[in-house]
C-alpha cells in the first residue's frame, strides 16, 4: 500500500513539474521582439527599394544576406538579444540606419564577396529600418 501512495505522489509531483514546465516555455523572453520578423519579405522590402541595375545585380539571394548582416548590427548595439543573458537597458537608444551601420553591411558583404555600392548597402538599410517600424518591430525616428 505504502508502495501505490509513493508512485501516486512521484506522480503527481512530476505532473506538477512538466505544468510549469511547459507553462514557461510558452512565456516569450524578456528580450523577444513581440512582432515576428519575416526574413523574406523584409528581402523583398530591401529589392523593391533599390534601383533596378542592383536589383539585377544583387538577387533575392544577395537581399537575403544584407538581412542577416542588417540582423547582425543590430545584434551587436544591443537592440536583438537571444534568451535573457545580457541585460538591455530600456533607456538606451540603438541608432540603426547610421553610417555605422552602412559601414557593417559593406564590410560584411565586401568579406562574403557580395558586390554592394555605399549608394545600395544605405538603401538596404534604409528599407530595413522602414520595414521593422511599419511590422512594429522599432521605434519611431529620434532626432
Amino acid at each position: 500500500m505504502a508502495f501505490v501512495v509513493a508512485v501516486v505522489v512521484l506522480i503527481g509531483v512530476l505532473a506538477v513539474a512538466a505544468y510549469f514546465v511547459f507553462r514557461l516555455q510558452s512565456v516569450p523572453s524578456k528580450h523577444e521582439v513581440a512582432k515576428e520578423v519575416d526574413t523574406d519579405e523584409w528581402a523583398r522590402a530591401i529589392m523593391e527599394a533599390l534601383p533596378e541595375e542592383s536589383r539585377e545585380r544583387l538577387g533575392s539571394s544577395g537581399a537575403a544576406r544584407v538581412v542577416s548582416y542588417v540582423l547582425d548590427c543590430m545584434k551587436m548595439s544591443g537592440a536583438v538579444a537571444n534568451g535573457d543573458d545580457g541585460e538591455i537597458s530600456p533607456t538606451r537608444a540603438v541608432v540603426l540606419g547610421g553610417a555605422t551601420s552602412v559601414e557593417y553591411v559593406l564590410e560584411r558583404a565586401a568579406a562574403a564577396g557580395l558586390e554592394l555600392t555605399s549608394r545600395e548597402a544605405l538603401i538596404a538599410v534604409e528599407a530595413s529600418v522602414e520595414y521593422l517600424a511599419r511590422i512594429g518591430a522599432i521605434g519611431p525616428h529620434v532626432s
